[in-house]
């Protein structure tokens, strides 16, 4: 995308304008590719918008990469990275309203997320595993198989559950191993880890443990409830030993 023409794109401070599009040409108006931004910015840019925060993470689905902290670690709290911009979702006849469209249908949305299980179909990050404060379909993202562009559908069968992270890589085109260097990694493991995979594969998932999911629970208690649960488990290890010892 040529970013120096910018007089053949809508000015994004018209009113008239969408407020998803108006985020999009702000951004590469105002910060511009490869630059930082904080969100106390984004919300001076656009008074009295209340839901701009999340017209902002709906242009991660039309292949808008921007970064925060929860993906590199050296951005502050409120921090932002316009990594890359997606899609011209300002010009007309853009399929990315139907996928607007696709992607706000909550019955949709919530059989995909059940289907998977509410994780990532890639590395089994579960939704309880994020921020205590995001919600859900921050966490969790909603990707093409075969993207549109190529000839994908909208069918439910077309659409995995990603998290933020796995979706953005994807979406930046890092390059993907070989087979033969994935079938080296598999023929070192164990027969029961090899069995354990051959299970992941004939599921198409990752299910987290029951040792996962208490770590992905505990995470989210509050710092006295989380000393709770450690005094507790610390003394039922001590107690277990000292059964032992006494065998």
């Amino acid at each position: 995308m040529d970013l120096e023409k910018s007089h053949e794109r809508p000015d994004w401070r018209n009113e008239k304008l969408g407020s998803r599009i108006r985020v999009a040409l702000w951004l590469l108006e105002v910060i511009g590719e490869g630059n930082t931004f904080t969100k106390e910015q984004l919300h001076d840019a656009f008074p009295g918008i209340t839901t701009i925060d999340r017209r902002l993470r709906e242009l991660r689905e039309d292949g808008w990469v921007i970064d925060s902290d929860r993906t590199l670690s050296h951005l502050g709290a409120s921090e932002m990275l316009l990594t890359r911009a997606g899609e011209p979702i300002w010009e007309p006849g853009r399929v990315q309203l139907r996928r607007f469209k696709r992607f706000s249908a909550p019955q949709l949305r919530q059989k995909v997320l059940e289907r998977d299980s509410y994780s990532c179909v890639h590395c089994g990050l579960s939704s309880v595993e994020g921020p205590t404060e995001a919600p859900v379909n921050v966490v969790l993202e909603l990707a093409h198989v075969v993207p549109l562009a190529a000839g994908g559908s909208d069918d439910l069968d077309n659409l995995i559950t990603l998290c933020a992270n796995c979706h953005r890589l994807l979406s930046s085109g890092v390059q993907l191993p070989d087979v033969d260097s994935v079938w080296h990694l598999v023929q070192g493991l164990s027969p029961q880890d090899q069995a354990r995979l051959l299970a992941w594969i004939a599921m198409d998932r990752k299910p987290p443990t029951q040792a996962e999911k208490a770590w992905s629970l505990y995470r989210r208690l509050r710092p006295e409830q989380r000393t709770s649960v450690a005094h507790r488990l610390g003394q039922a290890v001590l107690d277990r030993t000292d059964a032992d010892s006494s065998d």
